[in-house]
């Protein structure tokens, strides 16, 4: 019953009950994997649990480096997310996005100086 419990909790982001849960059972509670071989660090980054995260951290289990069966960590499962979420932010707030490099461009110069082509 711990298995999909301790899950249910990481995706809810209950913090309490998760010590709760620890301080019954044991660390090892945290350290199961689901079917995906994901760990309860790497559901915790993909729901963006913060909160779960840095518990999971602290407390020292799982192992942070753990790979689920496609051999991604749980900053790698992330990423993708991250990526997405910048990309709605730029377009939801009207930013100027160019998906092609801008050859005047350099890293020296002011963003003011140099304005990307807008794409829609």
């Amino acid at each position: 019953m711990a298995g999909l419990y301790v899950f249910d909790l990481v995706k809810e982001g209950d913090v309490a009950a998760l010590k709760e849960l620890v301080s019954k059972q044991g660390k090892d509670v945290v350290c199961q994997t689901d079917r995906y071989g994901q760990s309860t660090l790497h559901i915790a980054v993909e729901a963006g649990k913060l909160e779960v995260v840095r518990y999971l951290l602290v407390l020292g289990h799982p192992d942070p480096n753990v790979t689920d069966r496609n051999g991604w960590t749980p900053l790698m499962v992330r990423i993708p997310i991250l990526l997405i979420d910048l990309f709605e932010f730029v377009l939801i707030n009207d930013h100027i996005l160019s998906l092609q490099p801008n050859p005047s461009f350099s890293p020296t110069s002011s963003p003011s100086q140099k304005t990307p082509k807008k794409i829609m």
